[in-house]
Order: structure tokens, then C-alpha cells, then sequence
């Protein structure tokens, strides 16, 4: 302007360079976008014009969820030498209503939720019990916390301590390791891989003692769809975003074939879960109505998980580091199911389509599947076989028999009072 004479060159002097007003604008789902993204079948029309893509992504429960984990890592994630979260938001059906693969998708796109594989620890362990429970026990069966050793694997419990004779509901909501262990032997590991495969886990599973205690390693979608599982009574539960192209169709569709079979064990899994929340390893994570959950922490701290549902919401939680390093002893029951119920305490006050009472999902199918009558429990594999008196029965039901009494010489047995308390 002074070259052309528009501005005297002494007015210049005082004058600051114009720079242009940018409003930011606030991004959020970007997570959510790049799965949706990979996850596009586009219909073969032979027309290459844009196409619109309705999803069942949910503004509301995102924000919700990235504030969530951002409130709770903010303050308590370097003390605990914690740096990273994911979780899964989802409806019973499967469908995704929200996605956090991290803290910051400007810094990382890696996608925490979908990408990453990490070792699930004790969350897995309700494959174990679906197992078990398949091969004839009960929440109100009879197991015994004691120390064991299958082929020279020592699995040893948080804390160290041994607890003796329990009820089944008592050592999931504890999160018993030595009783997993000896249900998933008893059981065999076989039909603990397929009771996971049938609720939708598809990564390398493998027959080791180690397999009851989640060693192997799983996504948090494929997880979080598991529990969903449970919830809705009827498994396979499909992981899916895409409600329609074109023109918007507010319910859309699971994939074909989930929600094929019916979930026949559902009401003693809901028992077990609620007893986590209610009064075991995931107090932390309870809500004003009822909830249901699991905790999970992996070795020497490096993952630590809370998977949980209440009403027609089902959500997974992942804390850990991406290089695995240990987290300062960060388990599913503290920092997981703090961002769990921060999340979940605001979403079932503003979710306008949040229903409190479990509800079967009209588009499955969810039709009775023939028993497998080779998941059997093992008693031969165990000290303890079955109490008799006079001739052998005809049949027994799990509730009725101790497939784990406890052996030990009385000596090393907890002492046990009038009403069959335990003393230590």
C-alpha cells in the first residue's frame, strides 16, 4: 500500500500486518471415522459419484466418552504412569455409537480399540465360567481357593492370599485366579476356546494353563461385543456402524448371522457380573441403577480393562502404554472403571434412547442351540471327586455336587465358624 501510494510511509510505522481470523473447530470421532472408513463395503452400482453413508455414530456419547477418559488421565494418568485409553460404546445389537482409540488422534491414529492387541488378564475369564457353567455348575457351587500346580504353572491370586471353600459367584466377583484355572482344567481348555470363539472372539487362542487367565492377547471391540453378548441373551454379537447409503435408516441392520443362537446361561452370567459390581474386584465402577461387569489386569500391570453393560449400553474400557510398559499397579477395578462409570453416570442421564431393563434384541434370531454334550467337568483332574452316600445316583446336578472340596490336611485349612464364615 505505501508502494502504490494507498498509505503515507510514516502512518505505516504504527500499523501491525492484518492476519486472518481462523475459528478452530472441534473435531471429534475421528477414531470412530477411520474404523467406519476401512470397514465401507460400497455397493457396485458402476456410479462413481459421491455417496452419502449413514452410521450409527452418536455425537452425544462421544464427547461424553473422550471427556471421560481425558478427565481421569488427566489427573490421576501420571502419577500411575499411565498414557493411554480406548473404549468401545455399543447397543446390545452391536451397534457402535461411539469409539476413543486414544488420547489424541492428531498425535496417533493408531487406533487403540480396534488395532491394538493386548493380553484381556481376568476380564477373560467369562469365557472360563461360561464353560464351566456350560459343563453343569452354578453360581452357587462349591470351589475351593487353593494353591495348584498344573505341569509346573503356578498361577498365584492378587494379594497372595488363599480363601479356601467359596461359593462359584464369590470366586468370579473376587476374581479368583486359582479357581479359574482349576475350572478351566476341569473343564479342558478346549470348550473355554470355543465358548469364546461362540461370543465372537476371533484372535489366537491357544490350550495352555494360562489361556483361564486372559495370556492371550484380544481387541477391545471383540471384547466389548462378548459382553454384549451376554446382554442381549444371544451370541454371535457383530461389531457394526453402517445403517444404511443414500438415505438414512435410522435402524439398519446387524450382519448376518449374528444373534443366531440363544445365550441359554445368560441369567448366571448376569449373576456373576453383578456381583463383581455390586460387592468384588469392580466396586469402583457401580451406577444409581444396576450394573454389570468384569475387571481385568494383565502381568506386572502393563493392561488393565473394565467391560461392563447397564441397560442397552455395553461398554469396554482399555488402560495401558503402548510400549507395555508397567503401569504404577493400575488394575480394571481403579483407573478402567473410574473412566467407566464417569462415562457411564452421564450417558444413562442424557442417552434419550437409554433403557434400564435388559431387553432381547428383535433382529436376532437367537433360537435354541442343541446342548454339546462333551463339555463335561473333569473331577478325575481335581483331588476332590464327588460325595456318595450309599448307592451311586443316576444323575447329579452341578449345584448338588463339590467337584472342589477342599483336601487339605485340617491343619491348613481355614478355620470355619457357626454359620460357615470364614476366619483367618
Amino acid at each position: 500500500m505505501v508502494s502504490n501510494g494507498k498509505l503515507a510511509a510514516k502512518r505505516r510505522e504504527g500499523v501491525e500486518p492484518a492476519t486472518p481470523l481462523s475459528k478452530a473447530t472441534e473435531s471429534i470421532g475421528s477414531y470412530y471415522a477411520d474404523w467406519v472408513a476401512k470397514t465401507i463395503d460400497v455397493p457396485r452400482s458402476g456410479d462413481y459419484s459421491p455417496l452419502p453413508v449413514y452410521t450409527s455414530f452418536d455425537p452425544a456419547p462421544q464427547r461424553l466418552a473422550e471427556e471421560a477418559v481425558e478427565k481421569v488421565l488427566a489427573r490421576q494418568g501420571k502419577a500411575r504412569r499411565a498414557s493411554q485409553a480406548a473404549m468401545v460404546v455399543m447397543r446390545p445389537d452391536g451397534r457402535v455409537l461411539a469409539m476413543v482409540g486414544g488420547r489424541d488422534h492428531d498425535e496417533s491414529q493408531f487406533n487403540r480399540a480396534v488395532q491394538s492387541l493386548r493380553q484381556p488378564g481376568s476380564s477373560f475369564k467369562l469365557f472360563v465360567y461360561l464353560a464351566a457353567l456350560r459343563g453343569g455348575l452354578t453360581p452357587n457351587s462349591t470351589v475351593v481357593d487353593r494353591p495348584i500346580s498344573v505341569g509346573g504353572y503356578e498361577p498365584k491370586n492378587f494379594g497372595h492370599r488363599y480363601r479356601g471353600a467359596m461359593r462359584l459367584r464369590s470366586a468370579f466377583a473376587s476374581s479368583i485366579n486359582t479357581v479359574a484355572v482349576q475350572l478351566s482344567e476341569a473343564v479342558r481348555r478346549k470348550p473355554v476356546i470355543k465358548a469364546a470363539r461362540d461370543l465372537g472372539i476371533t484372535t489366537p487362542l491357544k490350550a495352555r494353563p494360562s489361556l483361564a487367565l486372559g495370556a492371550f492377547e484380544v481387541t477391545l471391540l471383540e471384547l466389548t461385543s462378548a459382553y454384549a453378548a451376554v446382554n442381549a441373551g444371544a451370541y454371535p454379537v457383530k461389531p457394526w456402524a453402517i445403517t444404511g447409503f443414500e438415505d438414512a435408516d435410522t435402524n439398519g441392520a446387524p450382519p448376518k448371522k449374528a444373534g443366531l443362537w440363544r445365550l441359554t446361561e445368560q441369567k448366571h452370567l448376569l449373576t456373576l457380573l453383578r456381583g463383581t459390581v455390586e460387592r468384588g474386584s469392580g466396586r469402583g465402577a457401580r451406577l444409581p441403577i444396576r450394573a454389570y461387569g468384569k475387571t481385568g489386569t494383565s502381568q506386572d500391570y502393563r493392561d488393565a480393562w473394565f467391560m461392563g453393560f447397564a441397560g442397552n449400553l455395553v461398554v469396554g474400557v482399555w488402560v495401558g502404554n503402548d510400549d507395555s510398559s508397567p503401569m504404577n499397579r493400575v488394575t480394571g477395578g481403579s483407573l478402567p472403571a473410574e473412566i467407566w462409570a464417569t462415562f457411564m453416570r452421564e450417558a444413562i442421564k442424557s442417552d434419550e434412547d437409554f433403557k434400564r431393563k435388559l431387553q432381547k434384541v428383535a433382529a436376532f434370531r437367537a433360537k435354541t442351540r442343541k446342548k454339546d454334550r462333551s463339555v463335561k467337568l473333569a473331577a478325575s483332574k481335581l483331588e476332590a471327586k464327588p460325595e456318595r452316600k450309599g448307592r451311586k445316583p443316576k444323575g447329579f446336578r452341578g449345584e448338588d455336587l463339590d467337584f472342589f472340596r477342599d483336601n487339605r490336611p485340617p491343619r491348613n485349612r481355614d478355620r470355619r465358624g457357626l454359620f460357615g464364615g470364614l476366619f483367618r
